[in-house]
Parts: C-alpha cells; structure tokens; sequence
C-alpha cells in the first residue's frame, strides 16, 4: 500500500480511512489533546495530515472506489447521498460543540469551587473577630462591675441614730447656795441687827451674777467668815 504524503485537511471520515481507525477513536483523540482538529469558518471540523502522522504514524492510501454505474444511480439517490453527507457534517460540529462546552463547564466548575474555598475561609475569618470581640466585651464588663458593699442590719442603724439624752443641769437655788454656806462664827449683839442673814446674802450674790450660756447660773464662792467680818469691823476676826 502506498504512502500518502502530500496531503492537507481532510474530513474526519476520510481521517479515519487514511489511518485505519474508527471516528469515535478520532473524536476520543481530539477530547484526550492526543490530536489537533482545525475549525474552518463554516463551522466544519477538518483534520491536517501532519496531525495524523504525528499521532498514529503512517497514513495508508484510501480503497479505490469502484466506478459507480450510471444506469442503477438516479437523481433520488444523489440527493439522498447529499443529505447523509450533511447530516453527518451537522453531526460531527454537534459533537465538537458539546466537547467545547464541556471544557468550558469543567472550567466554570472549578472557578466556582474556588471560590467557595475562599468564601468559607473569609466565614472562618470573620466567625474568629466575632468571637474575639465577645470575648473582649466580657472583659470589660468584668472589669467594670462595682464591688457591692455588705448591708448593715437595721438594729445598728437605729443604735447609732438614738443619741443619748443630755441630763438636765440642776439650776442653783438660793436655799441651796444658804445650805452650802459655811458657819459664821458669833458675832456681837450689836452687829446682829445690821448684818444681813446669810440666806439674802447668797441670793444677792446669785442674782448679781450675769449668765452663763447654756441656760446655767454662774455662782459666786462665799466670802466665808472672813469676809463679812472685815467689812463690818474692819479688822480680823479672832480665833477662839
């Protein structure tokens, strides 16, 4: 069998004859990145022959086809051959087509895991500040409580609000400054109508004094025997 060398594009169809493979194996190839398929312009798919030999070695020539008989074919049968033909071309860009998109959802697919790494990572981030920040807020309102002071009972509030009465000063009567007088020793007869008795003396003495603040009399000391006698006689009583 002859080589074929000298080639360009050619169908998937007429790829397969040249290396002997069945079109599904082709179209695996082109998934798998094996082969190398060139899109024209209309959308059909060609294969170059450099391609084939570099994947699958050696091209082998086509079968020679017998020469058809023009009797036996009709134009019903061209225009039905015609139709396959398209077919299978619609047919073969359906094929790339689902391939393409199948790389561009296998692409998609990934952006998006991707992404939802990154979003569960930020989530942890943002769950970490919010449990240092709770935590952080505690400690501040441990910090701030006020330490309570322990209630006294009410019995000592009421002890220590009663105060104690003041006792009421006695006021000094003029009975009492005469009692707390000194005995005058006997006098003569004739001093005895000018002196005057020793109960009027204190209370003249009681009355004379001014007032002490505090509602209390100041009380002047008896003069005692001395005193009055020296103003009477002028001179010192005698001890007896």
């Amino acid at each position: 069998m002859a080589i074929i060398q000298d080639m360009a594009l050619v169908t998937l169809t007429d790829a397969a004859k040249l290396v002997r493979k069945a079109r599904t194996t082709l179209m695996r190839d082109i998934e798998n990145g094996r082969l190398t398929k060139t899109v024209l312009q209309d959308g059909d798919v060609r294969i170059d022959t450099t391609e084939l030999v570099r994947a699958y070695g050696r091209l082998h020539s086509p079968q020679a086809a017998p020469k058809p008989r023009e009797s036996g074919r009709t134009s019903a049968d061209k225009t039905r051959i015609a139709l396959l033909e398209e077919r299978i071309r619609s047919l073969e860009r359906v094929i790339v087509l689902e391939a393409e998109l199948r790389r561009v959802k296998d692409q998609v697919t990934t952006e998006l895991r991707a992404r939802l790494a990154d979003k569960d990572h930020l989530i942890k981030i943002l769950e970490n500040k919010i449990l240092f920040l709770e935590y952080d807020r505690q400690t501040q309102q441990t910090r701030q409580v006020p330490t309570l002071e322990p209630e006294q009972p009410a019995s000592d509030t009421s002890v220590h609000r009663a105060a104690p009465a003041t006792p009421a000063t006695p006021v000094a009567t003029a009975a009492s400054a005469a009692a707390e007088a000194p005995a005058s020793p006997v006098a003569p007869a004739g001093a005895a109508a000018t002196m005057p008795p020793a109960g009027q003396t204190a209370a003249a003495s009681m009355h004379a004094s001014p007032d002490v603040p505090g509602g209390k009399e100041r009380r002047r000391p008896p003069s005692g025997p001395r005193g009055w006698w020296r103003r009477i006689f002028g001179g010192k009583p005698r001890n007896h």
